[in-house]
């Protein structure tokens, strides 16, 4: 079997390019998987809390951690179905901003906490980065979305 790309970004990644492009479908929902897996296994777990949520100056703390939650689940789980993928994905994005931003600020923690806070906050870059793709790409051919406009 021939796996070389005609197409490929440089002849030495043809092999590469064509596994990759033959694989796409199974790739993307994989991709989907692993990034709605942070969310809904968080959520699963009652985070983030009332208490959390209070420590960080949110208002009404026990709402919004509920709000959060089934934001997660939410998209989490539109991730994974390939449905409404792009608004799932959106979603993600601003929900991890806000998360970010409110929570993971490392460089107003005292030192013993910044490499912590660090290691969370570009976790959440590299999540936004993921979801940015999803947001561009859209959730494959194997997806809810997929199937409802082969319908219309």
């Amino acid at each position: 079997m021939n796996l070389q790309v005609q197409n490929s970004s440089h002849p030495l990644l043809s092999c590469a390019d064509g596994v990759v492009v033959r694989l796409t479908d199974l790739i993307l929902v994989l991709g989907r998987i692993a990034l709605a897996a942070v969310f809904i296994v968080t959520a699963s777990y009652g985070n983030p809390t009332a208490a959390t949520l209070a420590g960080h100056g949110w208002p009404a703390p026990e709402v919004w951690s509920v709000i959060a939650r089934m934001c997660e689940f939410a998209f989490g789980f539109g991730l994974i179905l390939g449905l409404a993928t792009r608004y799932a994905a959106l979603l993600g994005i601003i929900y991890v901003l806000i998360a970010s931003f409110s929570a993971h600020l490392w460089w107003t923690y005292p030192a013993g906490q910044q490499g912590n806070m660090y290691a969370h906050f570009m976790k959440n870059t590299a999540i936004i980065g993921g979801l940015l793709a999803i947001l561009v790409i859209g959730a494959g051919r194997w997806s809810i979305d997929a199937m409802l406009s082969r319908k219309s």
